[in-house]
């Protein structure tokens, strides 16, 4: 089992920023992704309304840079690992995973969100070219076009 400060459960814009900040405090973070470095701000086509991004990016460029800079700082990025369970034990956690087992002083959670998707013909193939899930995100996108919402974000 691997020792570390901290663990982070998600490897989205919250988990990386968690490690860019614990690894400047000198914590040894490791940072735990089920999937891929970005979460899902790495599938966005366009960033523009990010503080520090003057330039509209594609989410998969910003995301890289932040892993990036959480790798300059020491940070150990994780990938394909799904935590199964954590576990208290004396002063540490124990992190389950499907692969690398991790003790750490302290656990932050960012493990992120998903669209809650209809299922519907189209959806996939028109998700970002008409089919938005962020009304703050996207809606100057669609302004003085006909949409139509479906669902209130609850």
């Amino acid at each position: 089992m691997k020792e570390k400060d901290m663990a982070i459960i998600g490897g989205g814009p919250a988990g990386l920023t968690a490690a860019v900040y614990a690894q400047r405090y000198g914590l040894q973070s490791v940072v735990l992704e089920k999937f891929f470095p970005g979460g899902m701000a790495a599938t966005a086509d366009r960033i523009e309304n990010i503080p520090g991004i003057p330039q509209a990016e594609r989410g998969i460029q910003w995301m890289q840079k932040l892993q990036k800079q959480a790798e300059k700082f020491g940070a150990r990025i994780l990938t394909g690992q799904e935590v199964q369970s954590l576990s208290p034990n004396q002063k540490r956690i124990e992190v389950i995973t499907s692969g690398d087992n991790i003790s750490a002083k302290s656990v932050i959670i960012a493990s992120g969100s998903e669209h809650k998707r209809l299922n519907i013909p189209g959806e996939n193939s028109f998700h970002g070219k008409g089919v938005s899930y962020c009304a703050t995100c996207d809606g100057m996108f669609f302004k003085d076009k006909d949409v139509a919402v479906i669902g209130g974000g609850n």
